[in-house]
């Protein structure tokens, strides 16, 4: 009988065990086009991607690219703190939500809930806060105030037809002011005013850049007056690392130089050249909100056909001026990014 119980007890045993369970597979990272800004103390848009991520169970990543894009501008308030919410995808449009409430914690609860309604349509969390949310009319469409004891306040906005997928490019308009040395003999301060469009790591960008008159020479002397103003078209790379772009640019420069002889002569005219150069230039920018970047640059013109200007005074040349191989130029300023 022993044999017999004791196969008895591993057959038993054998049956308790059942087959491995395997684990599911990862699910894919979930994408999306966010554009978050707020101040402390609230969280910065990587902190609320890992939010979003935890509440969701899923892994969330940031791609310029997604269907859906959302973009959030927190501001304080008397009594807290308001946030103008914007989502928007082709398939279920544009919808615009202003959420109040007494502290940032809440209010992120209550965008969370909000952004995952239409991000994971199968997964609607609740907003976790106990501290009630006041949702305020859009001022257009109008909307009617739901006054109900849910966190988030129901949303009436008016239904708008489907309007085209989101931007992937943007108009971008800009001015800057510097110093450029190499356009005439000598260091000159210049405003530059662009206009051009941004995409996902690409810039193209056409402006006009204008270097003032030097100053004349001393009593006394002979010498040559030197006025910058020319078009460049440039074509860049942008990387980026979260809200600061690097852009690298190269095109073609085309101006006018124009000199004008001063200084102790009988009389004086004006004679203008052609500029032609490469452009070549690099620089930070600083994008603190999604319409705003602040940009500092730097770059250099490689000549093609430098100007030069002679001074005859009674049939002898007292003076004369040529720009440089290569002008370097240096500006700050700032861009408004639409829409």
């Amino acid at each position: 009988m022993g044999p017999v119980l004791v196969a008895a007890w591993i057959a038993g045993w054998l049956a308790t065990i059942g087959p491995a369970e395997v684990p599911p597979p990862p699910a894919d990272p979930v994408p999306v086009d966010l554009r978050w800004v707020a101040p402390a103390p609230c969280p910065d848009r990587d902190a609320l991607l890992e939010a979003l991520g935890e509440l969701a169970g899923r892994h969330l990543v940031v791609d310029s690219e997604a269907d859906l894009y959302v973009e959030g501008m927190v501001e304080r308030v008397d009594d807290g703190f308001a946030l103008e919410l914007t989502l928007r995808s082709p398939k279920d449009g544009t919808e615009r939500r202003d959420l109040h409430a007494g502290t940032c914690e809440a209010l992120v609860d209550a965008a969370s809930v909000v952004m995952l309604t239409r991000l994971l349509p199968d997964h609607v969390p609740t907003a976790s806060s106990p501290e009630r949310i006041e949702e305020v009319p859009y001022p257009t469409p109008p909307s009617v105030h739901d006054e109900t004891d849910d966190p988030v306040a129901a949303s009436s906005v008016a239904p708008e037809p489907p309007p085209p997928p989101p931007p992937k490019w943007r108009f971008a308009g800009s001015l800057l002011g510097g110093v450029a040395a190499g356009l005439g003999p000598r260091i000159a301060p210049t405003v530059r005013v662009g206009l051009g469009t941004t995409g996902p790591h690409v810039r193209i960008e056409a402006y006009a850049l204008h270097a003032f008159a030097e100053p004349s020479p001393p009593p006394g002397d002979v010498g040559v007056r030197v006025t910058y103003s020319g078009a460049v078209a440039l074509g860049c790379g942008v990387p980026a690392v979260r809200r600061v772009e690097f852009p690298l640019c190269s095109g073609i420069s085309l101006g006018g130089v124009r000199g004008e002889g001063v200084g102790t002569l009988q009389s004086s005219t004006r004679a203008w050249q052609l500029a032609v150069g490469v452009p070549i230039e690099g620089g930070v920018a600083w994008v603190p909100m999604p319409r705003v970047a602040l940009r500092a640059q730097v770059g250099g013109i490689v000549a093609l056909r430098q100007p030069a200007f002679h001074i005859d005074d009674r049939g002898t040349n007292v003076a004369s001026t040529r720009t440089w191989p290569m002008a370097v130029t240096a500006g700050l300023g700032a861009e408004l990014r639409l829409p």
